[in-house]
């Protein structure tokens, strides 16, 4: 069930046995449809499984107007936190690790890949041999050739965002932020969501553990960014152009 995955209409089976109450599953299934990354996530029955720990101590939030649900962040660091947790690393090793798999999703990011040479992942797999295999898998090409892949793109968008929270100075990101707010890739959305997400110091509690302390520093360009931005943007908003980047700054 691991290499196959699971359709959505397992998923839901999967949710109906784990929680065994119609009521709260109907409830779930109207949360992720209306939230694209998780329910894409859903794929993996393991981001299943660290969904249905996540929401079951939040049962009753969720059946409230509105419902509760938690974000796709938070879910995120819950599950990448639950393997580094596995993986059983100290701290230190777990963070450079995890710095450098950034760096290569980041790569990854920019030129729009998502596969990479074996030899672009041979300094994790020499230093941490199981490191990678939890968060990237092996692919053939048609000659035989191998090559590596993110377990899914999101994961990759959410590990290179995690990277520029761990390492980026200011005017690094400064640059970064104002290069993909002037650019037209679609594709970015997800990683600005992430980028934007892990500030939220309630979201990162889990990820601390395993990695140490996440600077607040890159939080509070963030947000000086996005309020400079918003009184920038904010008079050109009878523009339909306009009103797609401030809605995309504000996701």
């Amino acid at each position: 069930i691991q290499i196959m995955g699971f359709t959505f209409e397992k998923a839901n089976e999967y949710f109906r046995h784990y929680f065994r109450d119609e009521q709260f599953v109907l409830a779930l299934t109207v949360c992720l449809k209306q939230n694209e990354t998780l329910n894409s996530m859903c794929y993996n029955p393991l981001f299943c499984s660290t969904l249905s720990l996540s929401v079951k101590s939040n049962s009753k939030q969720l059946l409230e107007k509105p419902p509760f649900a938690p974000t796709s962040t938070q879910l995120l660091c819950t599950y990448v936190a639950s393997h580094l947790g596995r993986l059983g690393y100290d701290k230190i090793r777990c963070r450079n690790a995890m710095v450098q798999l950034g760096m290569l999703a980041c790569q990854g990011i920019g030129k729009n890949l998502i596969r990479f040479q074996a030899d672009q992942v041979e300094n994790i797999r020499h230093k941490l041999s199981n490191f990678n295999s939890v968060f990237m898998m092996e692919v053939h090409d048609r000659d035989s050739k191998i090559f590596y892949t993110f377990t899914d793109v999101i994961m990759q968008n959410f590990i290179g965002a995690l990277m520029k929270h761990l390492t980026s100075n200011k005017n690094e990101l400064r640059g970064f932020l104002d290069e993909i707010y002037r650019g037209t890739d679609d594709g970015l959305n997800t990683f600005l969501r992430f980028l934007f997400g892990l500030s939220a110091q309630n979201s990162i509690k889990e990820l601390e553990l395993q990695l140490g302390k996440i600077p607040h520093d890159v939080s509070k360009i963030l947000s000086q960014w996005l309020d400079e931005n918003i009184m920038k943007r904010g008079v050109t908003l009878d523009d339909g152009h306009a009103q797609k980047k401030f809605l995309k700054l504000l996701h």
